[in-house]
Formats: C-alpha cells, structure tokens, sequence
C-alpha cells in the first residue's frame, strides 16, 4: 500500500482561484481513491501564494520537510 499525499497552490486568493483550489483539490481526491493500492494521508495546500519563490510556500517546505523524514513510508 502507498501512502500518499497531494500538492495544491493558486496564487491568488480571488473567488476564481478558490475555485480552481477546490478543483485541484477534487481531482487528486478522485484520483487516489481511484487507486486501490494508494492509501491517503494528507494535503498540503497554500493559498494565494506566488510561485516565484518557495520562501512563503508554507505547505510545500513542510511537504518536503515530511517527505525528507519518511512521513509519507
């Protein structure tokens, strides 16, 4: 079994861009429940932030900072 996580940002927080949140946001739901071998855990998930720089993806550093200490296996 796969534990497994899913990413998600829009980069601004206006109602279009939530929108499109809640979208990617049913897409990985769908898609790993899809999978009988993948077992979910968590999202990380960073509004209205830009994609420029990682220094204010809060979700992301922790994603990576989980990943790099074996969270998700």
């Amino acid at each position: 079994m796969k534990r497994v996580v899913f990413y998600a940002r829009v980069s601004t927080d206006h109602s279009e861009q939530i929108h499109s949140l809640l979208e990617q946001r049913k897409y990985f739901m769908k898609y790993i429940d899809q999978k009988e071998d993948y077992h979910f855990i968590g999202e990380y998930v960073d509004e209205g932030i830009t994609g420029t720089s990682m220094k204010n993806r809060s979700s992301f550093r922790k994603m990576m900072y989980d990943a790099l200490n074996h969270q998700f296996y």
